[in-house]
């Protein structure tokens, strides 16, 4: 059941929130989640969220995001090699601290000047700067740690973090065998925004798209980049002569979405193309399955849609872990090749009991709810550190 409360604050002063996220996948998506949820819960509340590194170097964001899909495209083994391997993570905080060092110039203005009681952060990365910048500088804010995967890194676990947002018990777990405290573990979940628990007027989204009620649609997608196989996927569906309707998002992939336009003329097939897109939660709300990389996120976003997740060449590091979760929790298929994303999607489409059972399953997982539970988690805290500073003013 979703919480649906809304918070009384009887303390008169603006909250402030700063909400720290990178770049426009999930990290973005889920600091949008917790801001959206933040004003539901409090009109006044004054928030900045601030994407970190386009903030603190535009130069570097460009370096890392070209670095990133270049590895991950060209030498994927080495993504696996990187990720949350602690010999690496020791040799790039020496970078990382060297960053966060030349960048302190910009970065700690914004905290000073916007004097946040509550930060909040959806990637590793600034959560290490902010932490650094408590413990050096004695920074008086809650920090809160928002992790967007199902998989566990170490660049996240400072002292200097308050709290952790983690997406399952299984992390949560994890967490407490690397030492940290489970009262500063809260296994809400990943936040999704709160529209994706609003009503959905879907005659109005069929007739907008030009689509049959009587014909299941079939949702690709790629992430916020357009990675991974959604190029073979299309391919496919549109070779199995199935009775569906496509709906597919190539995200800021333009050589992606510009393929697709062209060659989506050539079949006789219902589809409709989006680029990065803020109408997910309605594409999902009329999708009988999904066919995507599994980044945290879309993951979360399709649990919470009880939408059938078709998982199908996902990327090294973090999507291999949530890989991993997903198949062992029973809450997606994974396609080891073109011909099993068609077997797989007949067999859902045909097979109405393992349809509806594998959605009885996501029932038990899904949080659609967590962006509230955070929101109303920092608010409450953010009351009670007023009220003790309210009690420290009048006892001197």
């Amino acid at each position: 059941m979703l919480w649906d409360g809304v918070l009384n604050l009887d303390n008169k002063k603006t909250k402030r929130v700063l909400i720290l996220h990178a770049g426009k996948g999930g990290h973005y998506k889920a600091s949008a989640a917790i801001e959206n949820a933040l004003k539901r819960l409090d009109k006044k509340i004054k928030i900045l969220n601030v994407d970190y590194f386009n903030y603190i170097n535009p130069a570097v964001k460009r370096i890392i995001k070209q670095s990133y899909i270049g590895i991950i495209k060209n030498t994927p083994a080495i993504w696996d090699y990187l990720y949350d391997n602690q010999r690496i993570i020791k040799f790039t905080k020496k970078i990382i601290d060297s960053i966060n060092k030349r960048n302190t110039s910009k970065l700690l203005p914004l905290l000073l000047d916007f004097k946040p009681d509550t930060v909040v952060c959806t990637q590793a990365f600034p959560c290490a700067l902010i932490a650094s910048y408590k413990k050096k500088f004695s920074l008086d804010f809650m920090l809160f740690g928002v992790l967007t995967d199902f998989a566990l890194n170490s660049y996240w676990l400072h002292e200097e973090v308050d709290f952790f947002i983690v997406p399952s018990d299984e992390i949560y777990k994890k967490m407490l065998l690397k030492g940290v405290p489970k009262n500063r573990i809260l296994p809400f979940g990943i936040p999704v925004d709160p529209k994706f628990s609003d009503t959905i007027d879907k005659e109005v989204l069929y007739n907008e798209l030009g689509f049959s009620k009587s014909v299941p649609v079939i949702l690709i997608m790629g992430g916020s980049l357009g990675l991974g196989s959604v190029k073979s996927a299309v391919r496919s569906v549109l070779k199995s002569n199935l009775d569906i309707q496509l709906l597919i998002v190539t995200g800021v992939n333009k050589k992606l979405y510009n393929w697709i336009k062209k060659i989506k003329f050539l079949h006789n097939q219902k589809a409709k193309v989006f680029t990065f897109t803020d109408r997910v939660n309605e594409l999902m709300s009329i999708s009988s399955a999904i066919i995507t990389k599994p980044g945290g996120m879309t993951v979360a976003e399709a649990l919470s849609k009880q939408l059938p997740i078709i998982i199908s060449k996902p990327l090294p590091g973090q999507e291999r872990m949530n890989t991993r979760f997903l198949l062992k929790e029973g809450l997606a298929f994974k396609a080891n090749n073109n011909k099993q994303i068609i077997v797989i999607l007949k067999e859902l489409l045909e097979n109405k009991v393992k349809l509806n059972k594998i959605r009885e399953a996501y029932k038990n997982h899904s949080k659609p709810d967590a962006a509230l539970k955070i929101a109303n988690f920092i608010l409450s805290n953010i009351r009670l550190k007023n009220k003790e500073e309210v009690l420290i003013k009048i006892n001197d």
